[in-house]
């Protein structure tokens, strides 16, 4: 698919739109391939999906770039969205809820929320 978006997960789980460049996606695809992610293109959106299928949020991490993307998580019902900037600020988790995440210094920059319709 040549990387267009928003881009599936091989096992439909999850759903990605992407906006910016990932500069080390090469070295990462390398080693998510090496825990058994299979690519079907050539394209940073597509690694950027495996990674965040490994590592959940925590994959910004892994992440070197100029980056916001969302992912739609289709067994939770959850959206997710991230940027680069969390990477600086870090990541604060509510250790009782899974409805709202927010960077402890700017709680603006992203959230997370559970979708309730169908």
């Amino acid at each position: 698919n040549a990387g267009h978006q928003p881009m599936l997960s091989s096992d439909g789980r999850y759903v990605i739109t992407f906006n910016g460049e990932i500069y080390n996606y090469r070295g990462l695809r390398a080693e998510l391939k090496s825990k058994g992610h299979q690519f079907h293109t050539d394209t940073d959106t597509e690694v950027l999906l495996a990674a965040f299928a490994e590592w959940g949020p925590q994959c910004v991490a892994h992440l070197n770039g100029m980056f916001a993307f969302a992912v739609w998580d289709n067994r939770d019902r959850i959206l997710i969205r991230l940027s680069e900037t969390v990477k600086q600020v870090g990541l604060s988790l509510l250790p009782k809820s899974r409805l709202s995440w927010r960077p402890a210094s700017s709680p603006a920059r992203w959230t997370q929320n559970r979708c309730t319709s169908s």
